[in-house]
């Protein structure tokens, strides 16, 4: 049986439509029938007001050999997740972990490799009432981790305010972190993107390239976390020697 949750039903349609004894459910976790062997809850975490306490609501919907499937993004990978306004929560692996365990359960595999920029994680019932007080790691840390990355995030925008670049400049993803290095830098004269429903059109009043329509001679910021903007710089580059891209 697959049963889907949501705040709302806007997308009730769509999820009832994947199969035939599909179920969709609005409301509290807690008041969705039945009990089930796999939970899985994809770019949901991070949203919610009170996670433990909605991580606990959710324990008492698996069965007892269930487990649940998380996946959030990992503002260690990606200092822009702080640039987010609807992310209730930001998480690294070691506070992830900790808020799992907090919440009563005990964590099968953990990995920030599986998928660029995410956090995934398999967990199953502990049978053991932690002491939240204790329990999760060590907070301070995280804290000292936010503040680099935030101080990150104002050196990337102040270096893009102070560029002085010949011909053009562009910025690499319509995405949050494109549209919010696009506020600190209103100078900017075009958008690249891969996405094909992007491409063609304006975006904040932008026209939106593909990498080989990208004027001659511009130069390119590409908004990215450093080991992911590498990536893209190092293939993008072969292909054009005519655009100069930049990496935060």
């Amino acid at each position: 049986i697959l049963v889907g949750s949501e705040i709302g039903d806007r997308h009730r349609k769509e999820i009832e439509s994947i199969s035939p004894g599909a179920f969709f459910y609005t409301g509290a976790v807690r008041d969705v029938p039945g009990k089930f062997d796999i939970v899985s809850m994809i770019h949901v975490l991070e949203h919610i007001i009170s996670p433990i306490q909605f991580l606990s609501a959710v324990k008492g919907k698996l069965t007892p050999k269930g487990f649940i499937v998380i996946a959030v993004p990992d503002h260690r990978q990606n200092p822009f997740d702080l640039i987010i306004a609807d992310h209730c929560t930001h998480f690294s692996s070691e506070s992830l972990e900790g808020m799992l365990e907090k919440a009563g359960f005990e964590i099968v595999s953990s990995a920030s490799g599986w998928v660029p920029k995410e956090q995934l994680l398999i967990a199953k019932k502990s049978g053991i009432d932690m002491d939240r007080d204790k329990a999760g790691g060590d907070i301070g840390k995280e804290r000292d981790m936010m503040k680099g990355h935030i101080a990150w995030l104002k050196n990337t925008a102040d270096t893009l305010k102070a560029l002085r670049y010949p011909g053009n400049l562009g910025i690499f993803g319509t995405s949050i972190a494109g549209t919010w290095l696009f506020t600190m830098a209103r100078e900017t004269d075009f958008f690249v993107d891969e996405d094909p429903n992007r491409v063609g059109k304006r975006y904040l009043g932008k026209p939106v390239y593909l990498p080989d329509d990208i004027p001659k001679d511009s130069t390119v910021f590409i908004a990215q976390p450093p080991t992911v903007a590498r990536d893209i710089c190092e293939r993008l580059t072969g292909c054009r020697r005519d655009v100069h891209y930049l990496v935060p």
